[in-house]
């Protein structure tokens, strides 16, 4: 299975089969629980893979279980365990990885002071964490705290950290939270005006569009990052629903169908991020 890093660690999800270069899609309960058998026995591990053959970072275990099927239960006590149980020798930033990502299941929640909390906790394990300031700045908006709000996006702004994987790891993870989809919207066609990953950064900006309503764009978008063999699966699936969404039905359930034989759990893993058809 390949990783693709996406600013903090925020990663298209991608079927374990890949990695292995077996094809376990044959069987779909197999293939769900392999990927939750590996993930939980691995979460520790993980946390010191980054110079591994897995191109992951240090808050992989965390990053893992919000990439596999997890419910967001299960994905916030993986983060804790990378937040109150770091293994020997993972550095501060680990938990600064924690705390985010944690922070960013509060927030889809509509938790908004307990995400607060955690960004900022997250800050303190790492300097200048650019895209903390950006999700805290989210949260008090969301929260109703538009002065504080302004404060962080300023402050944020002021880090000049707006390279194109940070604006592709933005767009994610603000498309994973169902919010503020405008701004998310803005990071991807930021991350693509700046160099980012076409493939990559189209298949962020479909998931954005889909979750926005305008269905023609994810079907564009999607349809270009089919040519990546890696994101085929996800691609055909979210632009398979985006074109049920805006009433071809037919080439909907082909695209759906076709997503479904190249990698069986496709539904489930999108569906945790609101693509359902």
């Amino acid at each position: 299975m390949r990783k693709v890093k996406l600013g903090t660690g925020y990663r298209v999800p991608l079927r374990l089969s890949e990695h292995r270069g077996r094809d376990t899609t044959s069987c779909p309960q197999f293939q769900l629980n392999l990927r939750h058998a590996i993930a939980v026995a691995m979460l520790p591990l993980l946390l010191l893979a980054a110079d591994a053959a897995w191109p992951l970072s240090k808050d992989a275990g965390c990053n893992l279980a919000l990439s596999l099927y997890f419910s967001i239960a299960q994905k916030i006590q993986a983060c804790e365990l990378v937040i109150h149980a770091p293994i020997a020798g993972a550095p501060p930033e680990a938990r600064a990885f924690g705390y985010y990502n944690r922070g960013l299941l509060y927030h889809m929640l509509g938790k908004y002071d307990l995400a607060i909390a955690d960004y900022t906790s997250a800050m303190g394990w790492k300097r200048n964490f650019e895209d903390a300031l950006e999700a805290r700045g989210d949260a008090y908006a969301d929260a109703g705290e538009r002065d504080k709000a302004s404060a962080d996006y300023a402050q944020a702004a002021a880090l000049k950290a707006d390279g194109p994987a940070a604006l592709a790891g933005r767009c994610w993870a603000r498309g994973v939270r169902g919010h503020p989809l405008d701004r998310a919207l803005d990071d991807c066609n930021a991350a693509l005006t700046n160099g980012a990953d076409e493939t990559e950064t189209r298949l962020l900006r479909c998931f954005v569009d889909y979750r926005l309503a305008r269905y023609a764009d994810a079907v564009s978008d999607c349809g270009k990052a089919e040519a990546s063999r890696a994101r085929f699966a996800a691609a055909l699936y979210i632009g398979g629903v985006a074109k049920l969404r805006s009433g071809d039905v037919a080439g909907g359930n082909a695209d759906i169908t076709a997503a479904l034989d190249a990698d069986h759990s496709i539904a489930v893993v999108w569906g945790l991020y609101g693509v359902r058809r």
